[in-house]
């Protein structure tokens, strides 16, 4: 690939000490340049159907895409899952009959939607990344 063809990205996010975000920043700091990186890309590749929107291609290409990811999040997360040894069932959600909560999971601490903390605007920024989702465009 031409240098002139490629794009690049550079962010800095700061997150207060213990909160979750800092966490995972904490959690990045700590792996090697190469691992670090392929997770960043992972984590970022999430939004890949918004690009693609974003991009003015056709709807169908648009659901392609968003159905692709989707899967390949189903994946990451079930490899993390694996990873973690997580048996349980998820928590009560609309999506498993019952209520949407926000919950920080460092502190077990439960908040309604409704009286949920407006985020920091460095709080907004996430990242996720397997290496194969770079490869469904």
């Amino acid at each position: 690939m031409d240098k002139d063809n490629r794009h690049s990205l550079t962010i800095r996010i700061q997150a207060r000490d213990g909160t979750p975000l800092s966490k995972v920043i904490y959690r990045l700091n700590s792996m090697s340049k190469e691992n670090k990186r392929k997770e960043i890309i992972n984590l970022l590749m999430a939004s890949l159907p918004y690009a693609v929107e974003n991009n003015q291609e056709e709807q169908g290409k648009i659901e392609r895409c968003y159905w692709e990811t989707q899967e390949r999040l189903f994946y990451y997360n079930y490899l993390m899952k694996q990873t973690l040894s997580i048996e349980s069932e998820p928590p009560n959600s609309k999506i498993f009959g019952a209520h949407i909560f926000w919950g920080d999971c460092s502190t077990s601490q439960v908040v309604e939607p409704e009286s949920k903390p407006k985020a920091e605007p460095e709080e907004l920024e996430e990242d996720l990344e397997p290496a194969f989702l770079t490869k469904i465009f």
